[in-house]
């Protein structure tokens, strides 16, 4: 159960980072609320690759990183998900 939830988050943020750097908008890449999960707070962005990572700062930069965001959800039962969004230069 808990794997089939952690492919679904992580094909989700796979697809919306996808949509998001194919845009080159400056919209919010991360929803709301989906599934049930509502974002508790502002998701923060960034441009600055130690803020996504602080440990691989550099090998994000040399893989083209471009942006950064990052949100918490919540749910009505308690439950609380982090999802961070990165972008890059080249998909490949």
């Amino acid at each position: 159960m808990k794997i089939s939830r952690f492919i679904f988050g992580f094909a989700s943020v796979i697809l919306t980072a996808g949509a998001w750097a194919a845009s080159g908008s400056a919209a919010p890449v991360l929803p709301k609320e989906f599934g049930g999960w509502q974002q508790s707070g502002v998701a923060r962005t960034s441009k600055d690759p130690s803020a996504a990572d602080p440990l691989n700062a550099d090998v994000l930069k040399e893989y083209g990183f471009t942006d950064f965001a990052t949100a918490t959800y919540t749910r009505e039962d308690g439950r609380k998900l982090t999802i961070k969004v990165a972008s890059f230069a080249d998909a490949t």
